[in-house]
């Protein structure tokens, strides 16, 4: 018997146990929702359920698997040890070999070299603008179009605001997008965070799949107002909750939040409260005026997936934006691979490659005095850098894996500004929407 097995085992009769504590849809005596047609199924034996209408049947880790839409039964069965306080004594390890071999989706940036996927955060001070930016950036992903110089990712919006009634935001939204704008989802109530928002969120995310953008207006607001939840345990438990449901559906979760009154040299630690919720983000952006009254701001960024900016920025009070001025202090530059670079070059010139990492290594090599030690290691190198190669340096990196062995696909992508998209320069059909 596996660990998993035996893991498995342990929750089995306690599924309806795990349906109360997980506050999971359930009603006594014996009935709970199908996690496939949502209509009512009933349990069998405690830990069974099954559903007449699909004919579908399970226990409690199919139950989890289907109703959160989870890929792994193990991923399932920790889910409910969590819950149940089952201790999960294994620790699953991946060797550094199979983890070079593994082939990931492209980590695409929902505005390219701003804000990618995962959890990010803007504070600045109260009436700063910062809701007519949050307005302006829900208008320009929904319809796929710059944000000032940066290409967005088109995607549905959910954006809650919860300080702002809606006859406000209708306002707002006919200055900042002309009476035209994709398509955002609004709310203006929420619960609060470990009392259904997480719950909220989820359920909406299942329903409405296209939606890869939530903003939350502002953090403080489905904060619950306990001590204990002020720390840095608390900040970044906060944080970590945000984290997992946007790791869950491959989203972007921005968090508006404020600023402290205090001045401090480095603009990140103006974040009103502890390093944890700035510890805990995937980015962050502080934006900052020199007076109250003044319409210049200065929109400061840092990423994990994102070099730090400084953008200066002038508040446009016809169109109610922020319109982009320039850079400001010294743009970090980034540090090109020497591969990449040269596989660049190689793309620019003969436009695409069909063939084997041997075969691509032979032309690299030929070119200039490059070291590539094996073409497996060539591969292995280009693997985790496909998201770069694709947003970066334009160039759209596909393996296919046949009877013989793996071939490279890669072709170089042309920028074309007149239609605001990026489009292969082959006669492929593979599209990339700025």
């Amino acid at each position: 018997m596996t660990k998993e097995d035996a893991l498995h085992l342990q929750i089995k009769s306690r599924f309806t146990d795990f349906l109360k504590t997980a506050g999971l849809p359930y009603w006594e005596p014996a009935l709970t929702v199908c996690p496939h047609c949502g209509e009512h199924a009933g349990i069998l034996m405690d830990f069974m359920w099954s559903c007449q209408r699909c004919n579908k049947r399970g226990d409690v880790v199919d139950y989890v698997m289907a109703l959160e839409h989870l890929d792994s039964k193990l991923a399932a069965i920790k889910r409910v040890c969590r819950a149940l306080q089952i201790k999960v004594t294994t620790l699953e390890v991946i060797s550094a070999s199979d983890l070079m071999d593994m082939e990931f989706e492209p980590h695409n940036m929902l505005i390219e070299r701003l804000i990618g996927r995962g959890v990010y955060l803007i504070a600045g001070a109260p009436k700063i603008g910062k809701s007519w930016l949050m307005l302006w950036l829900a208008h320009c992903v929904s319809t796929g179009t710059k944000v000032w110089e940066f290409p967005t990712q088109q995607s549905d919006v959910l954006y809650i605001s919860l300080e702002d009634p809606r006859q406000r935001i209708q306002e707002r939204l006919a200055k900042v997008t002309g009476g035209e704008t994709g398509n955002i989802f609004f709310a203006t109530e929420a619960e609060l965070m470990g009392k259904g928002f997480e719950e909220q969120i989820t359920g909406f995310l299942i329903e409405h799949p296209a939606v890869k953008f939530v903003i939350v207006d502002t953090l403080q607001k489905v904060r619950q107002m306990r001590a204990d939840q002020y720390s840095y345990a608390g900040d970044y438990e906060v944080i970590s909750q945000m984290k997992s449901i946007a790791d869950r559906f491959g989203i972007t979760i921005l968090l508006v939040h404020h600023t402290r009154k205090s001045g401090a040299a480095d603009p990140f630690a103006l974040i009103s409260g502890t390093t944890g919720l700035s510890g805990g983000v995937d980015g962050s952006l502080v934006m900052v005026k020199a007076d109250r009254q003044d319409s210049l701001a200065t929109l400061y960024a840092t990423g994990r997936d994102t070099l730090d900016m400084e953008l200066e920025l002038m508040f446009d009070e016809d169109t109610s934006t922020w319109q982009f001025l320039g850079h400001g202090g010294k743009e970090r530059i980034q540090k090109r691979d020497r591969l990449l670079s040269e596989l660049n070059d190689f793309l620019t010139d003969t436009g695409s490659f069909h063939g084997t990492a041997s075969e691509l290594m032979t032309q690299l090599c030929a070119r200039s005095d490059i070291q590539i030690k094996s073409p497996n290691a060539l591969t292995r190198q280009l693997n985790p850098y496909r998201s770069l190669l694709q947003f970066e340096y334009g160039i759209c990196c596909e393996v296919e894996r046949t009877a013989k062995g793996r071939t490279l696909h890669l072709t170089k992508i042309e920028d074309d500004d007149s239609d605001d998209t990026l489009t292969l320069s082959t006669d492929t059909v593979t599209t990339v929407t700025e």
